[in-house]
This record gives structure tokens, sequence and C-alpha cells, in this order.
């Protein structure tokens, strides 16, 4: 199905257009990362379907007038508890709320990727392992800990929107009055830009050639990425900028900071992604992003994009362990990602995204 198609029975199914106010600490139209790529795919996707989207990021810049919707995104702190009981008139006024990782939960003081809940009770059970860190924090974070308010717009909210479905699992582990009513969105990629730039035996790939893409930081994996390359007697090439948990000196052949326009030829001459992440990685845009250039893409159980189920009807996977690859005491799984043959039916789910967003939270009713 084209875009345009996909459109109009957006347009047929949705219900009246609305006006909403999104409410966020991280202004998608300056966020360079992942998620500010994704929301502004996402925000341009609603404006073409006929809404009116309106961005705050402090609660003193949002009008008394009140919006059909509140769309609370990576809050970061911004807005308190109290403040949107009454923008949304003791919620009468309908919201979802989105989280493009965790901070919304926890604000992670020590900005290494852990977090701690301090007001969450101690005997929750864990169906997906997400590491909790009390005994390793740096000071007393009870004033900043955000469990309770998200617990009260968890059980609320007229639907949560996760990243992934390992992102949606977590999310619904801690609040289980989430179960139900979860949007879980689809990559936001651009697949006319990402694509293999080289034909075929124009330029083959470097043998051996390992790229690591995004923060380098100890809680994205760059140590597990070294050790491995190191195990394969291969070569790694890093590009992005260097997180405090990394030195200078462990960074290997950096390519600094790669503009997101020109990954697509960086890609193109790898012939592996890594991404080993030490935390639970909501989605990873990197993961999407090589396999449409080509690469070999080799991750953990860590990487959220991996669980959607549609994966094995586009891609080979091979699944292995290696002994003693980390410092966790056992046995690493890890998988490997790649075409057989450049996919059209996935490239054009991927094109879809934005609106197939829209589409689910329209049955949500929210108008």
């Amino acid at each position: 199905m084209d875009v345009d198609t996909w459109i109009g029975g957006c347009r047929s199914h949705r219900g009246a257009l609305m006006l909403i106010y999104y409410l966020t600490g991280y202004p998608p139209q300056s966020d360079s990362g992942g998620g500010g790529f994704g929301n502004r795919s996402l925000i341009n996707a609603g404006i073409k379907l006929g809404h009116t989207i309106n961005i705050y990021d402090s609660e003193g810049s949002v009008p008394s007038i009140p919006p059909d919707l509140f769309w609370l995104c990576d809050m970061n702190g911004r807005f308190s508890l109290e403040f949107i009981r009454r923008i949304t008139r003791n919620y009468s006024i309908r919201f979802i709320i989105q989280d493009d990782g965790y901070q919304n939960l926890c604000p992670q003081p020590t900005r290494e990727y852990k977090l701690c809940f301090q007001d969450l009770d101690p005997n929750t059970k864990w169906d997906i392992p997400l590491d909790i860190f009390r005994d390793e924090q740096m000071y007393d974070c009870s004033n900043i800990c955000r469990y309770r308010l998200m617990s009260e717009l968890a059980t609320i909210c007229a639907a949560s929107h996760s990243v992934s479905p390992m992102h949606a699992a977590i999310w619904a582990n801690i609040f289980p009055q989430l179960v139900g009513k979860q949007i879980i969105e689809e990559p936001q990629i651009d697949v006319d830009l990402f694509k293999p730039i080289y034909p075929p035996g124009i330029y083959d790939r470097v043998k051996g050639t390992y790229l690591y893409v995004g923060t380098i930081a100890k809680g994205k994996g760059y140590l597990n990425c070294m050790e491995y390359v190191d195990r394969q007697g291969g070569t790694l090439l890093t590009a992005g900028d260097i997180h405090h948990t990394i030195r200078r000196n462990q960074v290997r052949n950096w390519r600094g900071h790669v503009p997101h326009d020109r990954l697509p030829r960086l890609y193109s001459t790898c012939e592996y992604l890594i991404h080993l992440p030490e935390w639970q990685e909501p989605q990873s845009m990197v993961f999407t992003e090589a396999l449409l250039c080509g690469c070999k893409v080799i991750v953990n159980d860590k990487v959220g994009a991996t669980s959607y189920p549609w994966w094995g009807d586009h891609t080979k996977v091979f699944s292995y362990y290696i002994a003693d690859i980390t410092s966790s005491g056992y046995d690493e799984k890890f998988h490997m990602y790649h075409f057989t043959r450049d996919d059209p039916g996935l490239r054009n789910r991927i094109r879809n995204a934005p609106y197939k967003f829209w589409e689910d939270l329209s049955e949500y009713r929210i108008n």
C-alpha cells in the first residue's frame, strides 16, 4: 500500500480533527537524537492528516484554552502532577503518555543508564530483567523520583505510547494498569535515505569491519563491542559523541559525530553493525538503519528494535552463544540479522509507520 492510500484510510477512520497540546522536556525540533527524529516524524504525519499540534516545553507556555487531547511526551520533570491535573481539568480532558526511554520514571541522576526508582515497591515482580540500582545511587534522589507521578498518569491515561514491544512490556510490567491501552510505535526511519549507497560489485564492504554508531557509553555497551570484535580479530569503527563513562583512548577508529544524512555512506562501507547494550535499549534506530543499508547486524537480547514479531518475515536470524564475553559471569547470547535480498515489503511497512501510529491512536476513541 502506498503512503497516499494509507493516509486516505487513516482520514476515513480517525474521526474528527483534533487540537493537540504536546507537552515535552525535549522539543523535537531541536532534539538531534533518535527520539527527536521519531517524534518529528509522528507530528508531521499528524499535521498532514489535518490535526493541529502545538508544542510546549514549560508550564508557563501552555495556554488556558483547552485542547481536544494532551500528548505528554518525555516531560523530563518540566510538568508537575498538580499542573497536569489542573490543565486537564482534573482529567476530564483526555491525554496520552509517552516516554522514549525511562526518564519519566527515573531521571538517572548519574547519567549512566541506571534506574533506581526509590519509590517503587521493592517486592515488585519482574517478568523482564530490568536493572534496578538502589545501592549505587550517588545521592538520595527521592525528591526527584517520578514513579508516583507516572503511576497516577498511567492509571488515568487514554493510551500509553512506547517505541518497541520490549519497551512497552517493561512499562506494563511496572504499571499493570497499562495493559490493554498501549500503542507501540514502529521504526521511524527514512527508507529513501537509508539504503545501500554502492551497487554490488562497484565497492565491496571491508571484510571484518564492525561499526558502532551512537553515544559511545558503557551503558550503551561500547566496551562489550570492543571485547566482541577483539575476539573475532576484526576492526572496530566508532561514530558518535563520547560519554563520560568512556575514556578517549578507549575509542577505536573514531569518526566523530556523523550527521544523520551521512550515515548511509558509513553503513555501506562496513560488513557489520554491532550493538550490545548493558541496559534495555528502548528501540535503537541504528539497528534498522544499518539493516536497510545492507549491514549484517549483531545484537544481544537488550535491543528493543529486535522485539517486533515481523522481523522473521524479512530477515535471516542466526542466534549463538559466546562464553565469558562480558562481566556478567554467564555465556552471552547474540543474534545476527541480515537480508538475503532487499525487501520492498519491509520498506513499505516502515514508510507507512508514522500513519499507522495515528490509525492505532484512533482505536482508543480519543476524540
